[in-house]
C-alpha cells in the first residue's frame, strides 16, 4: 500500500471530536491488560443501559462519546447476521464504526478497553473485502492499543484463519434457523485444510488465492459449479490425494483414516546399501601398495586399517592406510 494510503488510514481514526479532549499519546500507555482476553468479551459496568433492538439511535449512541456504549450496540448489530454474507449488514457496520472514529479519535480513547475491542473488529471487517487493507488498521490498532493483549492475538488469529484454508462447511450458515449463523467444523474440516496446504506445496498457492475480494471467495469455496483446477504433475498419488481432499461434500471428501492408507503415505522402507566392493584395479593396487611396505609389521598395520574402512562402510582409502602404516 502506498504511503498516502496509509497516512489515510492513520488520518481516518485521527479526526477530532466535537470537544476537544486531553491527549493520550500511546507511547506512554501502560500495559493494562496482561492476560489474553476473550475478543468478544465486553465490560458494560461503566456502559448506560442500551435495549438489545438495534433500531436505537446510533447518533445518540455516539454522541454519548462512551466506546462501551458503542461496543454494545454493534454487537447487538452483528447479531442480526453474518456481515460475511450480508452486504447490507457489512455496509452499514462499517457505517457505525466511521461515526464512531469521527466523534472519538484514536489518541484519546487509546486506553479504553472497548475501544481497543472496536478497532480490532472494524479491521475484522475490512478483512472481509480486502486483507491487506485489513492488514493496516490492525497496525493501527496494535500501534495504539498494544497494551491489551487481546488486540495482538486478535490479529495472529486474522492471520492464521484466512478463508484460504476454510472447508465449505466451516463457513458460517445463516440459510436456516431464521437466520441464525451456525459453524459445521469436524475431522473432514482438517483433511480440506490440509488439502488446501499440499495444493500450496505443490503449486506455489493455494486453490483460491487468485480470488482476492473475500466476499467472491467465500462464494467460490461453497459454490460446487466452481471449478478447482488441479494441473498435471509427475507423481500421480500425490495428484489423486489432492482432488480427493479438495471435494466439497465432505461425505464424500477422503477421511483421515482413508488418507493414511493412501498409496502417497505408505513409505517403502529403505535398505541401507552395504558397503562398495573394490573393483579389480583397486583390489590390485590395494596389494601393490601392501607389497611396497619394507617392513612385515607395515604391511600388518596397514591391513588393520584397511580392515577398519571396511567395517566402517567407507571408501577404501589404501594410500592413506599405507601412510599410516610407515
Amino acid at each position: 500500500m502506498s504511503s498516502s494510503k496509509k497516512n489515510d488510514v492513520h488520518r481516518f481514526y485521527d479526526r477530532p471530536p466535537a470537544v476537544s479532549p486531553e491527549c493520550f499519546p500511546w507511547e506512554d500507555q501502560a500495559a493494562v491488560d496482561s492476560t489474553t482476553t476473550l475478543l468478544h468479551t465486553h465490560d458494560t459496568r461503566d456502559a448506560p443501559r442500551i435495549d438489545a433492538d438495534v433500531t436505537f439511535n446510533f447518533d445518540q449512541v455516539v454522541s454519548s462519546n462512551s466506546p462501551e456504549s458503542c461496543w454494545t450496540y454493534l454487537m447487538n448489530l452483528e447479531k442480526r447476521g453474518s456481515p460475511h454474507t450480508d452486504i447490507n449488514l457489512l455496509n452499514k457496520l462499517k457505517d457505525c464504526y466511521s461515526k464512531i472514529f469521527s466523534r472519538m479519535p484514536i489518541r484519546q480513547f487509546s486506553k479504553n478497553t472497548s475501544y481497543a475491542r472496536i478497532l480490532v473488529r472494524y479491521a475484522e471487517l475490512k478483512g472481509i473485502e480486502d486483507a491487506d487493507e485489513a492488514q493496516d488498521h490492525f497496525i493501527v490498532a496494535r500501534s495504539n492499543c498494544k497494551g491489551f493483549a487481546f488486540v495482538h492475538v486478535a490479529h495472529a488469529q486474522f492471520e492464521v484463519g484466512t478463508l484460504n484454508y476454510m472447508p465449505p462447511e466451516a463457513i458460517k450458515d445463516t440459510s436456516s434457523q431464521a437466520g441464525k449463523a451456525r459453524s459445521k467444523i469436524s475431522p473432514k474440516g482438517d483433511v480440506w485444510s490440509l488439502g488446501c496446504i499440499l495444493y500450496c506445496m505443490t503449486y506455489g498457492k493455494t486453490p483460491f488465492q487468485s480470488i482476492t475480494n473475500q466476499i467472491a471467495k467465500l462464494h467460490a469455496i461453497i459454490d460446487t459449479s466452481h471449478r478447482i483446477e488441479f494441473p498435471d504433475i509427475a507423481e500421480t498419488d500425490l495428484l489423486d490425494v489432492l482432488k480427493r481432499c479438495l471435494v466439497r461434500n465432505p461425505r464424500e471428501r477422503i477421511s483421515i483414516a482413508e488418507l493414511l492408507e493412501h498409496q502417497y503415505l505408505q513409505l517403502k522402507p529403505q535398505v541401507s546399501p552395504g558397503p562398495e566392493c573394490p573393483t579389480n584395479r583397486e583390489l590390485q593396487k590395494i596389494l601393490m601398495d601392501l607389497a611396497a611396505l619394507q617392513s612385515p609389521n607395515s604391511i600388518v598395520r596397514a591391513a588393520n586399517n584397511l580392515a577398519k574402512m571396511c567395517n566402517s562402510g567407507g571408501k577404501l582409502d589404501v594410500a592413506e592406510c599405507a601412510k599410516s602404516s610407515t
